[in-house]
């Protein structure tokens, strides 16, 4: 069932947009090649393309999606819909000694709740976002910068054996694990006024992931259609 669902590139795809999927993660890892498989993406570069031997768990360098992306941006034709997806903050994690500020960090403590473990942790997240950032800077610094919607949205948080918990990578369903970064940055002028109030009237009430598809597609115009 899940296979046979359209996904959002197919739908732009019909709308006539030029389609991209950038990511670090490997195709192997949850066969997840198997969800895209046969997908219109017009350009899909997975692990394997940024790095030969990229790890099947962690993928690729976060920092190779950004630059891949920001290269084929450059050469893409507009309207397009693009999925920068990066995975280096999956277990195990990617961190790099010179750049991890949260210390002391150790991974060899991932079982036991300790602060080093949740720094190790902290500096694989904020590796990872080194690299949204350096897209996003680039993107923004772009001739197509200032007609793009940015949307970001996480995958999910992680549990600290606070209730007990078998694993510390997404296993149960408390506030901390469910409770998600996302956000969306756009161009001035991309809401009307009415669709502006009708967001800020809408301002406290909890959103979830099934959200993103519906926002997705109104904003690529084909939501009415």
């Amino acid at each position: 069932t899940l296979l046979s669902a359209p996904l959002l590139w197919e739908y732009a795809h019909a709308a006539g947009y030029q389609t991209a999927y950038w990511t670090s993660q490997h195709p192997m890892f949850a066969n997840t090649r198997m969800l895209l498989q046969g997908a219109p993406i017009d350009r899909c570069v997975w692990a394997p393309t940024l790095d030969p031997l990229a790890d099947y768990l962690v993928g690729a360098a976060d920092e190779l999606v950004s630059e891949r992306a920001l290269a084929d941006l450059a050469t893409m034709r507009e309207p397009f819909f693009a999925v920068a997806h990066f995975s280096n903050v999956h277990m195990p994690r990617r961190v790099k000694r010179e750049r991890a500020p949260f210390q002391p960090s150790d991974e060899r403590y991932r079982r036991s709740g300790d602060e080093r473990q949740r720094n190790y942790y902290r500096n694989a997240v904020y590796l990872s976002e080194t690299a949204v950032a350096k897209l996003i800077a680039g993107l923004r610094a772009s001739a197509v910068g200032a007609r793009t919607v940015v949307l970001y949205v996480s995958d999910h948080g992680e549990a600290w054996f606070e209730h007990e918990q078998a694993n510390d990578h997404g296993s149960t369903l408390f506030d901390e694990e469910i409770r998600i970064n996302a956000w969306l940055d756009a161009p001035p002028n991309t809401l009307s006024p009415t669709e502006r109030r009708h967001l800020e009237a809408a301002s406290t009430r909890q959103l979830f992931q099934i959200d993103v598809a519906p926002t997705v597609l109104d904003l690529l115009g084909v939501y009415d259609s």
